[in-house]
């Protein structure tokens, strides 16, 4: 996410970029150590009072309003729009803000703005163009490849279910699907290797798919085919 706008930054100045994902640090931490203090501000604890029992949702709009903030930041000065992402909610994660926030913004998310979002790179996608360029068709699977080699390297590092567990967490979606968004918007990548990129990540959830089911079999145990469990059989 760091490296990203350096290659694609809006603003095309690699320097422009670390300086505005840099701004967005220092305000998120501002925003942190101010809100901190803030907490236990009488006022402040009424106001999130009034706000649980009449409704207004005064946590959830403060939060949106740092991240369209941030994001303003990030698309003014060409910084990036994941860094702006990310600060706002390691920000929102430190000061230990209530579950009923978390879920707010998760319905919010899960609800219109991820679905908008891959609704419009869906949109922007030319299919054609590449099912027209064999060098973009071998990026797909060659990056989709890689993706899971990775990821089987990083499984050495577990003690058991590593096949499996590194075929789970081979699925990569949200940031491609931001890349290619971002590369196009910036002209950095060409129609057929953004589609390629996102084709890429779709490919693995494949492998995904097959590790959650290993994992799925392997917790189950002999109940999962119908044999009787252990102690059953002492």
């Amino acid at each position: 996410m760091i490296l990203l706008p350096l290659a694609i930054g809006s603003s095309g100045s690699p320097l422009a970029a670390i300086l505005a994902d840099g701004l967005i640090v220092g305000l998120g931490i501002a925003v942190l150590l101010g809100g901190s203090r803030l907490r236990s501000f009488g006022p402040a604890r009424q106001m999130r009072l009034w706000s649980l029992t009449r409704g207004w949702a005064l946590q959830l709009r403060g939060a949106l309003l740092l991240v369209f903030v941030f994001g303003a930041i990030a698309e003014t000065w060409g910084g990036s729009q994941l860094v702006a992402g990310f600060v706002a909610g390691m920000v929102l994660a430190r000061l230990r803000e209530p579950t009923r926030l978390a879920t707010q913004l998760s319905g919010l998310a899960d609800g219109f703005l991820v679905p908008a979002f891959f609704v419009l790179l869906g949109a922007r996608l030319d299919l054609r163009a590449l099912a027209g360029d064999p060098g973009a068709l071998a990026f797909m699977v060659l990056d989709a490849a890689i993706v899971v080699v990775v990821h089987q390297v990083g499984g050495l590092a577990l003690r058991d279910r590593r096949v499996p567990t590194a075929l789970a967490a081979s699925a990569q979606l949200g940031l491609p699907a931001a890349a290619a968004t971002l590369g196009l918007q910036a002209g950095a990548l060409t129609p057929a290797l953004a589609a390629a990129l996102v084709g890429a990540a779709l490919l693995t959830l494949i492998p995904a798919t097959i590790g959650s089911f290993r994992l799925a079999e392997d917790g189950a145990g002999p109940a999962s085919i119908g044999e009787p469990a252990p102690e059953a059989t002492s």
